[in-house]
């Protein structure tokens, strides 16, 4: 069955994409020079610190969580985060980075050791989302890896 090969393969490139993040994010923050790092890359914005902060928050607060609900529980109901709103409460520009891109490398490791063997309908099992209504396990992750290249490109850039 050619399709359900090709599916596995996408899945499998997704979950390596997955578990890459962590060392791309820190290799985008690494290149950004220390003294730019407290800077706002754009006027108004954030500055690559709170890009950093923000992206571990995402994946702690919302997509980790998601993931353990979709394979524990049939049919949940997961819950919206407020980013910005958890930003203005628990940023900390002095923070160190380090700590930062370890919580975010620590929650791709466990998401990494919660879909490495997951079966083809473990990708499929469902949760309802307020914004995003039912969405697959699937979906989820792909969302996080698109959530964090985004940021990625933006700490390029």
């Amino acid at each position: 069955m050619p399709q359900r090969e090709e599916l596995h393969e996408y899945r499998r490139r997704l979950l390596e994409r997955y578990a890459a993040q962590p060392g791309e994010l820190r290799a985008a923050y690494a290149a950004i020079p220390p003294e730019a790092r407290l800077r706002p890359l754009e006027r108004g914005g954030w500055t690559p610190h709170q890009v950093l902060a923000h992206v571990r928050d995402v994946e702690l607060q919302a997509f980790l969580p998601r993931i353990e609900r979709l394979l524990a529980e049939e049919d949940p109901a997961l819950s919206d985060f407020d980013e910005g709103a958890w930003m203005d409460a628990h940023y900390d520009p002095d923070e160190s980075h380090q700590a930062i891109l370890e919580a975010f490398t620590a929650a791709r490791t466990r998401g990494s050791g919660l879909l490495r063997d997951l079966s083809p309908e473990g990708w499929n099992r469902v949760g309802r989302h307020p914004l995003f209504g039912r969405r697959t396990l699937q979906w989820w992750v792909e969302y996080a890896v698109s959530h964090a290249q985004d940021h990625i490109l933006q700490l390029r850039a």
